[in-house]
């Protein structure tokens, strides 16, 4: 009987982590649909680009553990279905390196806590 209520646990701690996911994925979405409804203003359109890039790539980084630039471009490409300019990303990352990032050799990680951020 424990393992059948292990393989329970398992299976309920696996939705938790896809329904949390799904959360991520939703807010992501919303942001992106903003960036498509913004203003016709330059401002309000390069700030929700921004907003959405930094939610983006915290996202990136959080699920890939330590990654590279071009992991981090990669992984956005990937689950974003768009091109990802790779200067934005590198400007981004060293710009939030000690807010959000951190950085050993080659790789970042995210700062723990970062994420709700």
């Amino acid at each position: 009987m424990d393992s059948y209520k292990e393989v329970l646990r398992n299976i309920d701690n696996r939705i938790d982590s896809v329904q949390k996911e799904l959360v991520e994925l939703r807010g992501a979405r919303t942001v992106l649909l903003r960036l498509e409804n913004a203003g016709t203003t330059k401002r309000s359109s390069t700030v929700y680009r921004n907003m959405t890039l930094s939610y983006a790539v915290r996202q990136a980084v959080g699920k890939l553990g330590r990654a590279s630039t071009a992991q981090v471009v990669g992984w956005l490409e990937n689950n974003f279905d768009s091109d990802v300019n790779r200067n934005s990303v590198r400007t981004l990352l060293s710009a939030n390196k000690n807010k959000f990032f951190s950085k050993k050799g080659s790789n970042w990680t995210l700062k723990p806590g970062a994420k709700e951020n």
